[in-house]
């Protein structure tokens, strides 16, 4: 094999980071963008890379070349939203091994990207609603605690699959009439099977050939769509952040985010008070009986003591927008990479249809992954490629720390950027390449030992974050885009109908909340049986 090939003749190297030096780590100086008050290296950015929302792996990858060497360094930058002080300093790293010690002294309240989404933060305390998520200390910890109460757990997990499952199955039959919009189509995909886990409903929103969707529904899908699309161009933007934070004033783009999120909080609330009726009648199924917001409502009347119903209520819509974003776009990266490759297709498609003979598709998501190792090799890779969050680790240290020599004050912002890493010919053969099967076992075993096994950290494996602040609903979106990818592979030939598109590189990109294609190639779906 070519991969295998190209491994053997790499230099066995340590698994340990190389420490580079320079004369700027003799004075504990890392190299970086010039960086000014307020605005940060936006000047430096804007002017190499144009629309930094648009451009976002293109910035990293480029900041990655003049400043990394086989994932090796580390360098500076002001990023406007997210980094710390008068310049909005942020650390960069793209080796895992050296951005562990940050993950491991995040302290008693850890920080996450979440922080830095002040615009969501800001729409909450206008609405006089908790923002406690996207903030730092008890009130964080608090709500923290009931997110994860019926999500974490392996064996609670699993239990939502037979409703993803069923939920995949009916949302499935909606793709071929919704193939020149199928970024619309996966919100509605992505809401219907967190819906199925989060109130144990089959909402249906999908196949919009359906005359049983509530249109309302929908409408939270399209608005949740919408809304996340103003939400780091707005973060970024040091001039909205002094007007809406600073001076309680408000922008064009601010009050579109808070008008698209403002109907989708309410469209949750009508959901959830319905909800709540339902149960207090005696009339709720057994699925909706086992359903995430029946064990919390449970939870919340035996054991609550320091928070609020409002609060609850607060998190439950939290939770479903999130879950409608990034299961969304890992489902359109997914469907592009196979589209794009329909030798990749064929292959992961016998390798499901093999087990689908004596298994369903439950069955196959919970098999280890060496029982379905190109599904798993599949997913790994279209993260390498096509990220849903190209930097998913955005971390407060909580101490002083070292990293190649370097001093990293306390208090910093620091960045794990793998998405560069995991793009390096020093480290990747052939990166522009498509190619689930450098992630196949044998290939894995390979890297060991070598400088290219940093893209095998598990830090590396998934946009859900790590540490304290990991997504709490990880398991189950990854549960959900299982399900997905697999129920359409079965069902459909899929294809390009966009003759503009020829690799990965000829798909926009926007990063509202995260990196979504835009505009979304439009597709061709047909049937196999």
């Amino acid at each position: 094999m070519m991969l295998s090939r190209w491994l053997r003749g790499r230099h066995r190297l340590s698994s340990q980071p190389v420490h580079l030096a320079s004369a700027q780590s003799k004075q504990n100086v890392p190299p970086g963008l010039p960086a000014f008050p307020v605005i940060g290296s936006a000047i430096s950015l804007v002017s190499e890379y144009g629309d930094i929302p648009t451009h976002m792996r293109e910035m990293y990858r480029g900041n990655y070349k003049k400043f990394m060497k086989a994932g090796q360094g580390v360098y500076t930058m002001g990023l406007p939203g997210l980094g710390d002080g008068l310049t909005s300093k942020v650390y960069v790293v793209s080796n895992p091994h050296e951005f562990l010690p940050v993950i491991q002294n995040e302290g008693k309240h850890p920080s996450g990207v979440l922080e830095a989404l002040w615009p969501a933060s800001e729409r909450l305390k206008r609405r006089r609603d908790s923002n406690a998520l996207f903030e730092r200390g008890e009130a964080w910890k608090q709500e923290r605690n009931v997110v994860q109460l019926n999500l974490l757990s392996p064996q609670i997990a699993k239990g939502y699959l037979p409703g993803i499952v069923e939920a995949a199955r009916l949302a499935s039959r909606g793709a071929a009439h919704s193939a020149h919009a199928f970024d619309e189509y996966a919100a509605r995909v992505s809401f219907d099977l967190f819906n199925s886990a989060f109130f144990g409903r089959l909402a249906k929103t999908a196949d919009l050939t359906r005359k049983d969707a509530d249109p309302r529904d929908v409408k939270f899908c399209q608005d949740t769509l919408d809304g996340f699309e103003y939400l780091v161009p707005v973060v970024l933007s040091p001039l909205e952040r002094l007007l809406v934070q600073g001076l309680n004033l408000s922008t064009k783009r601010f009050d579109a985010f808070c008008s698209k999120f403002d109907d989708a909080q309410d469209r949750c609330a009508e959901i959830v008070d319905d909800f709540i009726a339902r149960k207090q009648r005696g009339e709720l199924d057994e699925r909706e009986m086992r359903s995430y917001v029946s064990k919390t409502l449970e939870w919340y009347e035996q054991e609550a003591r320091d928070i609020s119903f409002d609060q609850v209520k607060n998190i439950f819509f939290i939770l479903l927008t999130a879950a409608v974003d990034t299961t969304s776009s890992i489902i359109n990266w997914s469907m592009i990479n196979l589209a794009l490759n329909p030798d990749v297709q064929e292959k992961l498609r016998a390798e499901i249809q093999q087990h689908l003979q004596e298994s369903d598709v439950a069955s196959i998501i919970l098999k280890r992954r060496e029982e379905v190792p190109y599904l798993h090799a599949f997913i790994r890779e279209t993260h390498r490629l096509t990220p849903s969050a190209p930097v998913n680790l955005l971390k407060n240290t909580n101490k002083a720390l070292t990293i190649y020599g370097y001093e990293i004050p306390a208090g910093s912002k620091v960045l794990l950027d793998s998405y560069s890493m995991g793009n390096d010919a020093a480290l990747v053969e052939q990166p522009e390449k498509f190619l689930p099967e450098r992630f196949l076992p044998d290939m894995v075993e390979m890297r060991k030992g070598t400088a290219a096994e940093m893209i095998d950290h598990p830090l590396c494996s998934g946009p859900f974050s790590a540490g304290a602040r990991k997504c709490p609903g990880s398991r189950v979106a990854t549960f959900e885009a299982m399900a997905m990818i697999i129920t359409l592979l079965n069902d459909w030939k899929i294809e390009l109908n966009d003759p503009s598109v020829n690799t990965y590189e000829d798909v926009g990109t926007h990063y509202g909340a995260i990196l979504q294609p835009k505009p979304m190639p439009k597709l061709k779906f047909s049937e196999l049986r």
